[in-house]
């Protein structure tokens, strides 16, 4: 063979790894990229999830402290009913 055919193919065999090479690496980035977005939504998704649990564990935290405040209103008023005499007759005593 001659130099210049050897030239010309080891160029051409040179060109084509190249290009296989690029190729493999645009198909790696893009997976990549795929991957990253795929990541991206899965943590939006999870934001929105945790962010409405959040609200719905405040909503039940709200409730709970109102049923607090009932059964505290609802015994205080019943202590006071039950305590009422006893301090009217020590204040008529004095």
């Amino acid at each position: 063979m001659e130099p210049t055919t050897t030239v010309t193919i080891g160029m051409i065999t040179t060109l084509g790894a190249v290009m296989l090479g690029s190729w493999q690496v645009f198909r790696y980035v893009g997976r990549l990229e795929h991957q990253i977005k795929e990541n991206a939504a899965n943590l939006t998704n999870l934001e929105k999830t945790l962010r409405e649990k959040d609200r719905r564990l405040l909503r039940e935290m709200k409730r709970h402290r109102l049923c607090v405040k009932d059964v505290e209103n609802f015994l205080s008023k019943k202590m006071e009913y039950h305590i009422r005499p006893f301090i009217e007759m020590e204040e008529t005593d004095i």
